[in-house]
């Protein structure tokens, strides 16, 4: 059975099919097929033919990708105004939300950073993260930055 297999993948490959057209007709396992196609050389034809259709593939999963992230989007924004009209009556939401407007580093879009100087202020930000954003405390990262003309006694 396993010959009858081997013979049917060399005739696809041989007509310039790919792994994956040849697995959906020969259901071998890849490592199979490719201990068993890897000498057999394509023409150049059969080269960009398939080079194409990795191209048209990596597109349409681009494509396909965005088209996800859109949506996430989308929901994540109609979520986000339900949650506004109760969270814009909370003097702690609005307050983060000008001090993160103000102070926070706005170009990192997997993280969310926020540097100031005055305790009060990272005080009023971590509860903000906490209480309003809900933010786990493992997640949380906190650097502290000391340069030469700080005293020991201000640190």
């Amino acid at each position: 059975m396993k010959f009858a297999e081997k013979l049917k993948a060399i005739k696809l490959r041989r007509r310039g099919y790919s792994y994956k057209k040849i697995r959906k007709t020969v259901k071998v396992s890849k490592s199979s097929l490719s201990r068993w196609l890897n000498e057999i050389d394509l023409t150049p034809k059969q080269r960009e033919k398939l080079l194409i259709g990795r191209e048209f593939s990596r597109y349409a999963g681009a494509k396909a990708k965005r088209r996800k992230k859109t949506e996430i989007i989308k929901m994540i924004v109609n979520r986000s105004r339900e949650e506004f009209i109760h969270l814009v009556k909370n003097p702690l939401f609005l307050s983060g939300l000008m001090l993160y407007w103000a102070e926070g580093d706005k170009n990192q879009a997997e993280r969310v950073k926020f540097t100031n100087s005055d305790e009060t202020t990272i005080i009023l930000m971590i509860s903000w993260f906490r209480e309003i954003c809900k933010v786990p405390e493992e997640k949380f990262r906190i650097a502290l930055h000391i340069h030469n003309l700080h005293s020991k006694s201000d640190v």
